[in-house]
This record gives C-alpha cells, structure tokens and sequence, in this order.
C-alpha cells in the first residue's frame, strides 16, 4: 500500500482507445498521436481513508469518459466510454487497459473521470442509492474530475500564443477529483447516569437514502426522504467517553438524529436543519443524557475532506473529542511561534495545523512549522520507532516560544486507529522525543497520554528529561518492567506539583522513576469524573543541618486511598510507618513502600549539611619576657566542633598552642579543623605575639683594690665578671691627672693595671656586657682607691 500526500497525489493515467481499432485509425489520428491523463485529487479523500493521507490500493480502478462534440452534454457515441484505468502501487501510476489516441488534431475534446470505476447510463441524471454497510464506503464515495474546456490535440503540435486556451503539456490531460458525497462525523459523550459508554448503541440519521446525479456539473439532488439511515461505528477510544460514528450521506439538510440505547431510542432534533454539503466534513458532537441530548458547546464544525477525523479538533472549546481520542498536539501561546519538528523515523510524519495548513516531514529531515497565538499543529504517522539512546540519532520535538503539548502520543505509530493502539514494538520507540524542551507545558484540561499497554526496552527513555515545565503526564500501562523503559524519563527536573496518573500507580519505583512529592492518581472511572488521588510521594528535607540529635530525612508521603500505608526504612529492611532518622552530616540512604506493593522500593539520598561551629577565638598573651623556658604565646580558644589548630609564621598547623623561647616578636595563625560534622574555620592571622629581652647582669668577684698605691711598686688587680653572656668591654675613669690604667679582657677576667709604679690616684672602672637576643646591656664598677 502507497501513502501519498493529498497536496503531491498525481496519478498518471494512460488514455487509450475502447472502441476503434488500430487499422482503422485515419490518417489524422496518426498525426495526433496518443496521449497520457494527469488525474490530481483536489479537496478530495478515499472514504475509507482517515487523518490527512490518500491512501490508494494496488488495484484501486476508475473509469475515463472522452467525447468531441459540445462541452454542454454528452453524445451516445462516446470516444473513450468508461476505460477502466488500474492503480500500479509499485510505479504509482494508473494502467488503461489500451492505449488512448487523440480523435482528431483538430476537434475538442471533453472529458470526465469517475473513481471508484462504474458504468455510466446517464450523465446528467444517473439514478444513485446509498448501501449504509461498511463496506460499501468505497462504492459510496463517488470522486468525479471533469475537464470541460475543450482540449485539442494540435495544440501538443504547436507553440502556444498568448490568451490561447491552456494545452495540454507533453500530451496529457489534467484532470482534478471532487467528492460529489458528504461526509457525517458523530461524536457521542455520555452522561455519567449512563454509567460509561453503553455497549449497545446504534446510531441512525432521517434522510434520503436515493437521489440522481449530474456528471458534468458534479452535483447530487437528493430523493425522497426516507426512514433512519444507520451511521457506522469506527470505533471507542479505549477508557474514554466518547464514541465515534461516521456516514457517507447524500448532500441535503438533515433534522433528526436516533441513537438507540438497549432498544431504547432516543432522538435528537434540530429545528433549523444541519445542512450536509458535498465535499465537506460535518461533526457533530452530541451530548446524550437519558432525559436530554443536546449540541456539545452548540457548535456544528465544518472543514474541507482533506482533514478527515481530525476536523473535530478544530473547535477548542469542545469536549466531544479529548485525551486518547486526540492525536499529539502542540498548542502556541504566543505569536511567531516556531514548531520544529526532526524526524529520524524510518518513515513521514503528517502534520495538520488549525489554520488549514498541512504538510508530510520526511524521514531523516527536520520541519519548522510557525504558529500564532492559539494555532494548533497535529501529528500523524506511521512510524514504530523515532527514539534512540543517542540524542541526536532520535526524533526531536522543540518550540522556540512556550506551547501546551496534549492528546495522545501513539498517533506518531498509527495515524488511523491511534485511540485504540496499545501496543509498542519496538524499543526506543520514543527516546528522546520531547528532551531539553523548556518551552513544554501541559495544556490546563488535557493530559499528554501515553497509552500504551506493551512497552519494550528503552521506550519512553529520558522522553521528558529537562522539560522543566512539565507538570502532567498519563501512562496506561500496568507493566513497566520492561529494561530502561521509562529509565530517565523525568531526569533533571520537571514543573512543581507534577502529577502521574497511572494505570497500576503501586508499579512505581517513586525515587527512581518518578520525581519526588509527585501525586499519583488512577484514570476516571466515568467520562465527567475527576482522576482518582491514590498517594503523594514523600521528599527529602531540604536545608538538613548538623544539630548534634536525630532529625527527620524524609517528608512524610501522604496516601489517600483506605488502607493503603505508606512505609519507610534506614537499611531497606526493617519497615516502619515512622519516618527515618538520622544524626550525622552527610548522604542518608533511606526507603519508601507502599504496603500494597512491597516489592517496589524507592530509594532516596537525603542529605545532610554540617553545621559551623560557634566558638571564641584565641587571644594573644601579653606581658611576656625572657625567662628561659618555652612560654605559650596565645590563650586558647572554644569551640563547639572541630579541632583548633595553631601554626607560627611558615611552621607546620598543630592542636597544641603555639609556644617560644626566646624574645621576640612571632606571628600566630590559627583555625578550626572540620570533622565529619562540622566545616572548617580558617583565620589567616591572630597577629604578632611578643617576648620581651630579660634585664642583663653582670657580676665581679675574686679582686681586691686595697694597697692599689701603696709604694712606688706597679700593681695590677685581676676581677672575675659573671654576666649574660654579652660580650663584655671596659671603660674608666682617673681622677688623678697622673694615674694612667691599662686594661685587658680574657675570657670572663678582666686585668686592670698601673701604667707605672710612680702614678698613683683614684678612678672608676665600668665593665660592660652588651645586649644579646634575650637580655638587654649590663653594667658592673670596679672602684680604683689610694
């Protein structure tokens, strides 16, 4: 089967001859020569086709009309009469079964096609009735292409001069289809008294069932109306409220509509008449209570044909089709919104938007589509897969301004029967498709539908991740065990509040898989009802600080259902339904279950800051002076946690305080040490810690100055000096202007003498020890005497 967009569909017809032989030809159809018919689908669908795709069938036929004569009717003496022209799907062209040539070079010729091929008796009143099964849709949807301007063969022959008629180009005739039917969509919502959607229902329209048709003006006048027309069942969207019902109907008005209910009918009447017209789509969303049936939001949608099931989508503030029903929607927000949609499926991808426009993004190739505010886009394919692991091997959907993304994601694998797929098979089927999209936010009542029942490997892999305005999503299927399926695929942070609604919600690993204090829910059980809340998912404290006792590392999950528990554990295996503790700083492993599903287990790392420590710093000590043992230069601090730790100048940190011997000046740094729960302090300079010198000494022992002059004899006196160690000098002082002195330092012995025996007097004699590291300058006087 061939897919072909309906705006690219040409269909190259051979036009060939059912009624001369080739002997017989005269000799200006030899000079005419044969010709081909381009046949094009304007606004124009097959019946059974659904979505915005033609799709023709190997062996599909229609049948080709040709006269000379006048535009104006058709003559009994057909040139071409019903040439059946058979669809090859492998070279896509439709095959007559003889070849066609022009009649003359000179005379018009007039032509008509009609597809599915029929006979024709009469062309300007052929009788017509409608077969209401499903399987006459085919035989029901009449196309008819007409090309009545008047084509001649000479004008292949020769070049075309200004305000001439158009010529066929390169021999063929140009033909473009129109549906001569009307198309009826019925949507049926129901009331929650009817409990869900009934399982009998049947659907019939008062109208005429006969009527006559005029080939060359492309019109049906409708017969005599008749009893109900039954309408045909496509299909229910699984779980959903809607029922969907199509018919091809005859163009005219219609008043009344009966849906009967487990043989009760009920009806549906419109005073002013719905009018159906040829070629045209008309929905109808029906809300059907057992008292009441009334128009859903009183709006009757029309579109072109070429919009097929999707024209119900076009009315936003209609509730006859929504969730799984809905294809993938992207809605815009604001204005010169840009779409952009990579397609790295094997096949196209269809897209429709609200404002008519329509187009097919082919594999490997990436579409930008642009929006105004409120324009919708829709996407259909028929695609397996479009995910990878690898980023930029995947299908990617982005906006380049904030749209609303709803309705369901399976329309990307089957554009017809969508509502209803749930089965995936492929894995990675869609990896990747919405990651990185900022600008991604749910729509206010629709949810992003994933409804799939049968996931494979890696299907909805790191499909959301970094949609951090992500605040909704609903997945219907009860097993999620299949490898990495939806591994990451709400990675780095999603809206706030963000909500599952679950087929099976205990299935959940809620640590991993799930983003933490999300509420999940069940779908509805009725149409009108709100989603059920079964648990909201615990968190982790945040802002956690060291405080020396046990504190709570989770908030508490909340469960909403009767007898469902909620239960946690520090090991992942000892439960209780008190929520964990703990008391150091640091990662916390705790675990959440829910009691009705023991064997899911969610894991979270809680962690735990430390906390600074309070303290009073060290202070310098004053007042310090030499006395030869190491002295402490600092006077310890407190703390409440950690280690303090001391160094001076370069040296190494040590606990112990800082100590110094000598005098001098000494530069203190210090700082507290963290531990397992405590941060480190660090304060680069307490400042300058001083040892004061200690006073010097200096002592004279073992001399006497007695008899320094007694006699004319010379006389010398040795003094022994005890001092700090400086070194030591000499200094005196006569008083008498003939006693001269010499002096000599040995050792700690100094030697002062008479320069002769005949000098004689008084003086004074100082000796010095200069100042050193630790002690200051001494002195000490030795007294000269008679």
């Amino acid at each position: 089967m061939k897919k072909l967009s309906i705006l690219a569909l040409v269909l190259s017809i051979l036009a060939l001859s059912c009624n001369k032989e080739a002997d017989n030809m005269d000799t200006r159809q030899a000079q005419a020569g044969a010709f081909t018919v381009t046949a094009r689908v304007s606004s124009a669908t097959k019946a059974i086709t659904e979505g915005v795709t033609t799709t023709f069938e190997n062996g599909d036929q229609l049948a080709l009309y040709a006269w000379t004569g006048s535009a104006d009717s058709v003559p009994q003496d057909l040139w071409i009469n019903g040439e059946v022209n058979t669809y090859n799907g492998e070279t896509q062209k439709w095959i007559p079964g003889h070849q066609m040539l022009w009649k003359n070079v000179h005379d018009e010729h007039f032509f008509i096609g009609v597809y599915p091929a029929r006979t024709i008796t009469s062309f300007d009143a052929e009788a017509f009735e409608l077969d209401p099964s499903t399987e006459a849709y085919e035989k029901n949807d009449i196309l008819v292409a007409t090309e009545l301007s008047g084509l001649k063969a000479k004008d292949n022959l020769m070049t075309i001069k200004p305000k001439e008629k158009a010529a066929p180009k390169g021999n063929t005739v140009d033909l473009s289809f129109d549906h001569l039917m009307a198309k009826l969509n019925l949507n049926l919502r129901f009331r929650n008294q009817w409990g869900g959607i009934p399982e009998n229902v049947s659907v019939s329209v008062k109208a005429a069932m006969t009527g006559t048709i005029d080939y060359l003006s492309k019109t049906v006048t409708p017969g005599v109306e008749t009893a109900q027309q039954p309408i045909n069942l496509i299909g229910n969207a699984l779980g959903g409220p809607v029922s969907y019902y199509t018919s091809l109907i005859i163009p005219q008005t219609v008043t009344e509509i009966s849906i009967k209910v487990n043989n009760e009918v009920y009806i549906y009447t419109n005073e002013d008449g719905i009018p159906f017209e040829a070629g045209k789509v008309t929905t109808l969303p029906l809300v059907v209570g057992k008292d009441l049936i009334e128009l859903d939001g009183d709006v009757v949608i029309v579109s072109d044909w070429t919009e097929g099931t999707l024209s119900e989508n076009l009315n936003g503030n209609s509730s006859a089709v929504y969730g799984i029903a809905r294809p993938l929607t992207v809605k815009a927000r604001e204005d010169e919104t840009i779409v952009t949609f990579k397609n790295k499926a094997q096949g196209p991808v269809t897209f429709v938007t609200s404002a008519g426009g329509s187009g097919v993004i082919g594999s490997d190739t990436s579409y930008d589509i642009v929006l105004a505010k409120g324009q919708r886009v829709w996407f259909l394919g028929d695609n397996a897969c479009y995910g990878n692991e690898d980023y930029t091997l995947a299908s990617n959907i982005n906006f380049s301004k904030t749209c609303e993304v709803y309705g369901n994601v399976m329309s990307l694998v089957d554009s017809k029967s969508f509502a209803t797929a749930t089965t995936l098979t492929e894995p990675y089927a869609f990896a990747n498709l919405f990651v990185m999209n900022w600008n991604l936010v749910n729509n206010a009542k629709e949810s992003i539908y994933l409804p799939a029942e049968t996931l494979t490997e890696g299907c909805y892999y790191q499909m959301f991740s970094l949609c951090t305005g992500l605040t909704e999503v609903t997945i219907l299927a009860n097993d999620i065990t299949a490898s990495n399926c939806v591994s990451g695929w709400l990675d780095s942070g999603v809206g706030e509040n963000f909500s599952l609604i679950a087929a099976n919600p205990y299935l959940w690993s809620v640590g991993t898989n799930l983003p933490e204090g999300c509420t999940v829910y069940t779908p509805a059980e009725t149409p009108d009802a709100s989603p059920v809340k079964v648990y909201t998912t615990p968190t982790h404290v945040s802002s956690l600080m060291y405080n020396a006792e046990a504190q709570e590392l989770l908030n508490a999950g909340t469960t909403y259902v009767d007898g469902l528990i909620m239960e946690y554990s520090n090991d992942g295996e000892n439960w209780s339904t008190e929520v964990p503790t703990g008391i150091n700083a640091g990662y916390h492993t705790v675990y959440s279950r829910l009691q009705n599903a023991p064997e899911v287990v969610s894991t979270y790392k809680t962690y735990m800051f430390k906390a600074t420590p309070t303290y009073t710093a060290p202070t310098l000590k004053t007042g310090l002076v030499y006395n030869t043992t190491a002295q402490t230069l600092i006077n310890a601090g407190t703390t409440s946690g950690g280690t303090f730790m001391y160094r001076v100048g370069s040296g190494s940190w040590s606990a112990e305080l800082p100590t110094a011997t000598n005098a001098g000046s000494y530069t203190v740094y210090w700082k507290i040490e963290g531990d397992d729960n405590y941060n480190s302090i660090l304060i680069e300079s307490l400042g300058n810690a001083t040892i004061a010198k200690a006073n010097g000494y200096v002592t004279l022992s073992s001399y006497s100055s007695s008899g320094w002059n007694s006699g004319f004899s010379s006389k010398s006196v040795s003094v022994t000096v005890s001092h700090h160690g400086g070194s030591l000098s000499v200094n005196s002082t006569s008083y008498s202007d003939f006693l001269i002195i010499d002096t000599s330092i040995s050792g700690n012995t100094v030697t002062i003498s008479k320069r002769n025996m005949y000098n004689h007097g008084t003086g004074i004699v100082t000796i010095t020890s200069a100042a050193t590291t630790n002690y200051n300058a001494a002195s000490a006087t030795y007294y000269l005497n008679e």
